[in-house]
């Protein structure tokens, strides 16, 4: 496998598996006030980058970089930014990304914090392992409705 490209190289990342390409995200290498990722085909056995996030530039002192935790749902990766943006939030924001459009997209904001959580998609619901769990309907990528087990 090929090393990924100088710029696109994410420290603490989290990583996907599309069921094509492999999608890694997490804290710029280069820049660790900033988020990067990058999409590795296998096929073509090259990387390539993604869109830039819409989150804001962070600061260490604010926030935990690299507390973040993805899931692949079926058709976008879903990223739990963890305390990327702030350490004092009392809910996480939630990103979108569709590899197909190359673009990001908020999803409502979770109403719990954690560190690394994991997640799965059951086809049911997503699952984030916050205390307590964190069972989000699917209907949350289009139309959210959050709900705390």
């Amino acid at each position: 496998m090929p090393a990924v490209p100088d710029g696109l190289k994410a420290e603490l990342g989290s990583l996907v598996w599309t069921g094509h390409e492999a999608i890694v995200w997490g804290v710029d290498t280069s820049d660790d006030g900033n988020a990067t990722g990058a999409r590795f085909d296998p096929d073509e056995r090259r990387w390539r980058p993604m869109s830039d996030d819409p989150l804001p530039r962070f600061d260490w002192s604010e926030g935990t970089p690299g507390s973040q935790a993805a899931v692949w749902t079926g058709r976008e990766m879903v990223v739990w930014t963890g305390a990327l943006g702030g350490s004092h939030a009392t809910t996480t924001t939630v990103l979108g990304y569709d590899p197909t459009r190359d673009r990001w997209r908020f999803l409502p904001r979770a109403p719990l914090t954690a560190y690394q959580p994991e997640m799965v998609t059951t086809g049911d619901a997503l699952l984030v392992g916050t205390d307590p769990l964190l069972a989000i309907d699917p209907g949350y990528l289009g139309r959210p409705r959050a709900q705390v087990r």
